[in-house]
């Protein structure tokens, strides 16, 4: 529709194992290792996510401004043009009729 956005993406991947970590996994307890590997598996999700909504952020920003505008096309100008429209119907009435009756 030539709509720009940014296209958002996230490096992975970032699932790291313990020794990645950059700490001493021996000292710390499974439930923390659990929360961090869990941690890590939503961040994808939760980056793609991020990347979505800003899409849908700039598609629902141009939709308004588009609903904007129709709405002074439908206000403002559709009547001059209907106006217009009218009159010009008007003067080739009148001039038919004198072609007919001259």
């Amino acid at each position: 529709m030539g709509l720009r956005y940014r296209e958002l993406v996230a490096y992975g991947p970032f699932e790291r194992s313990p020794a990645e970590r950059g700490y001493d996994y021996t000292a710390t307890t499974p439930h923390l290792e659990e929360a961090i590997h869990g941690f890590e598996k939503v961040l994808a999700s939760v980056l793609e996510g991020a990347a979505f909504e800003s899409r849908l952020k700039v598609l629902g920003e141009e939709i308004v401004g588009v609903t904007r505008r129709i709405r002074v096309l439908e206000e403002r100008v559709l009547p001059r043009l209907r106006s217009q429209v009218r009159t010009i119907a008007q003067y080739l009435g009148e001039r038919d009729r004198e072609a007919h009756y001259a």
